[in-house]
This record gives C-alpha cells, sequence and structure tokens, in this order.
C-alpha cells in the first residue's frame, strides 16, 4: 500500500545542490567562468525525474502513471485524515488553493470526488511530497504527527 520505509531525497538533493551553485557562483564572482558546475536547469531536471521516481517507489508502481499512485493517494489521505492535525492542513490547502483560483470557485464548491483529487495531487505534488511523506511515516507508525511537522507543511503549502 505505501512504503513507509523509503527515504524519501528528491528535496534534500535539490536543495543541496541549488545551494551549492549559488555558492559557487557567489565564490567565482563575475571575473570567472564556472567550467564544471550543472546549472540550475540540470538540477531541476534531474530531481524531477528523482521526485517521480521515488513517489512511484513509495506507491510500489512502476511509473508515475500507474493507476497504483491514484488508488493509494486516495487510501492513504483517507487514513491520515483522521489526525485533526493533519485536516488543519487539507483546511490551510484548500484556502490556498482558494487564493490562485481565477474562477469563481472554491475547491469545497466541487463535487466531492473532483476536490479531493485536487488536494490528493497537490499534497503529493513536489513541492509538498517530502512533508507529506513523512507525516505519513509517522502517522502510520506513531499514530500522531510531530506540531513541528505540521508546522513546516502548512507554512510550505502558504508559500506555494
Amino acid at each position: 500500500m505505501y512504503n513507509t520505509q523509503f527515504k524519501v531525497k528528491y528535496y534534500d538533493i535539490k536543495q543541496e545542490l541549488l545551494a551549492k551553485i549559488v555558492s559557487m557562483e557567489t565564490e567565482a564572482g563575475a571575473e570567472h567562468d564556472i567550467d564544471e558546475s550543472y546549472s540550475v536547469e540540470d538540477v531541476t531536471a534531474v530531481c524531477d525525474k528523482l521526485y517521480k521516481d521515488e513517489i512511484a517507489t513509495v506507491f510500489d508502481a512502476e511509473n508515475i502513471l500507474d493507476d497504483k499512485i491514484d488508488i493509494g493517494m486516495k487510501s492513504i489521505v483517507l487514513k491520515i485524515s483522521e489526525s485533526a492535525d493533519f485536516n488543519d492542513c487539507i483546511k490551510e490547502l484548500k484556502v490556498n488553493l482558494q487564493k490562485y483560483n481565477d474562477l469563481n470557485f472554491s475547491v469545497d464548491d466541487l463535487d466531492e470526488d473532483t476536490s479531493n483529487c485536487i488536494v490528493n495531487l497537490t499534497l503529493f505534488s513536489e513541492p509538498l511530497f517530502h512533508l507529506t511523506h513523512k507525516c505519513i511515516c509517522q502517522y502510520l507508525s506513531e499514530g500522531r504527527i510531530d506540531k513541528y511537522l505540521i508546522d513546516e507543511l502548512k507554512e510550505t503549502i502558504r508559500t506555494q
């Protein structure tokens, strides 16, 4: 169903490599070229592929288009929604989605299946998956989610 033993690394790798690029550019200054480094675009492309591979792995899917992912998302979000703190994150997510909605409807105005699909896809999107995964793993193993993790998820939701 969901591999809680898998360590999701795409986000940390991306942040580390992007920080190195910034550091190298700062050190090199305008006078020197950076010969042996990867570009931001290179790092983004590699980490996007890694994200897709990792999300497929946690759902034991062949690839990102495998139906196991959609089925697994529905199942695992239903389970983790037993946590009142995680439900607060979902409410925050719905509010945030409304802010960037150019149409005159809210996620809550949609039918339940469509609303849940949008929430699930967002929770497992590249910017949030690394945190959603931590929440799921902790909830499934300990029956709770640390406040700092909920706060970090909410903050990331607000800034997306």
